[in-house]
């Protein structure tokens, strides 16, 4: 299981220690070569297997919706270099089979989706993003833009802090806190997000290890996200700006945050919809094993389970000044050291 101890790993830099000062904290943009020939793609358009022929595929579309074929098996290092999409551009990249990869190897994030352009990725799966003082160690959507993922793998993501963080002040509630360096593999700044089975693994962060969502949209559907952890708030998702969340048949199991809402945080007058879903073996140090609400939050479980999650206050869930609705749900066999191995209310 994570343990509290990989969450004081990352406040000294993630789970390897700091990162190497080669590493960029800023992904570059990369030099753009003309896009070459790729063996293996059966003279089919737009197709890469190569980080050089993906860049310059990406780098070239427009308004006009592209779609990017990825051989199977192939595993493309990005060398260091996010991929880079902004304005109104739709970019699909695919891949068949058993899938592809696009690994970061911990030099950059993989793909940055910015103001106003839409990136959805089937059956591509991305590993080893790495950010520094900044969100989104896999991927950053931000201004307005649009990420689906289908049939995909995140594996081993993480946003660290350069710094050593004190995990009690500041909290994240009202935004961005001073270390900006959250939601380990997915960052939605005023955005929308969306996952259909999709895995998500081993993810780092301070807030929001897996998935950090400030002011926009969340929807996973048949979806995982496990072995993750935070160094402050939500060791599978952190919800904070009003931020909407739905999650339909989604398990989130062994995440951990040294703090609050072991598997999910909510703040901020954020709303969450969880549907027949799982969160089992989650751990918070403090408050809410499963679930933390605060700030007139809103969290309804339907024909969901919350299972085996341990917290000092609140194993199950913790409720400050916020509402917890439940039907035809179930909170069995969670622990606190303290009080509310079930639910802890507390703000009226």
């Amino acid at each position: 299981e994570v343990s509290l101890l990989v969450m004081m790993l990352l406040l000294s830099g993630g789970s390897g220690g700091t990162p190497s000062p080669a590493a960029p904290v800023a992904s570059p943009l990369a030099p753009v070569p003309a896009a070459p020939m790729v063996a293996g793609c059966s003279g089919l358009e737009h197709c890469a297997d190569s980080a050089e022929s993906l860049r310059s595929l990406v780098h070239n579309a427009s308004v006009d919706a592209m779609l990017i074929r990825l051989p199977e098996g192939a595993n493309i290092d990005l060398g260091g270099y996010a991929l880079e999409l902004r304005g109104s551009v739709t970019l699909r990249i695919e891949s068949s089979g058993f899938g592809a990869w696009l690994d970061a190897g911990q030099r950059s994030r993989v793909a940055s989706v910015r103001d106003g352009a839409s990136l959805s990725i089937v059956n591509v799966h991305l590993a080893h993003g790495l950010v520094e003082d900044e969100s989104g160690g896999c991927i950053l959507v931000e201004d307005g833009g649009t990420l689906r993922m289908e049939k995909s793998v995140l594996l081993g993501c993480e946003a660290v802090a350069s710094r050593p963080i004190d995990p009690g002040f500041p909290e994240i509630r009202g935004g961005v806190a001073a270390a900006d360096a959250h939601g380990g593999t997915i960052a939605s700044l005023g955005s929308a997000v969306e996952l259909i089975d999709t895995r998500i693994e081993r993810s780092l962060a301070v807030d929001g290890a897996a998935i950090f969502c400030l002011g926009g949209s969340l929807s996973l559907l048949r979806s995982t996200i496990r072995d993750s952890a935070a160094s402050r708030e939500g060791g599978a998702i952190a919800l904070v700006s009003a931020s909407n969340a739905t999650l339909r048949g989604v398990s989130l199991d062994n995440n951990t945050a040294f703090l609050g809402g072991g598997a999910l945080y909510l703040a901020d007058a954020s709303r969450l919809m969880l549907v027949d879903s799982f969160v089992t073996r989650c751990e918070a140090g403090t408050v809410g094993g499963a679930l933390m609400l605060e700030g007139d939050a809103t969290a309804v479980l339907r024909d969901s389970r919350v299972d085996l999650c341990s917290a000092a206050t609140g194993g199950g869930a913790a409720v400050d000044a916020s509402r917890l609705e439940m039907h035809n749900s179930s909170m069995t066999s969670n622990r606190a050291s303290e009080s509310g191995g079930g639910v802890s209310i507390a703000g009226g």
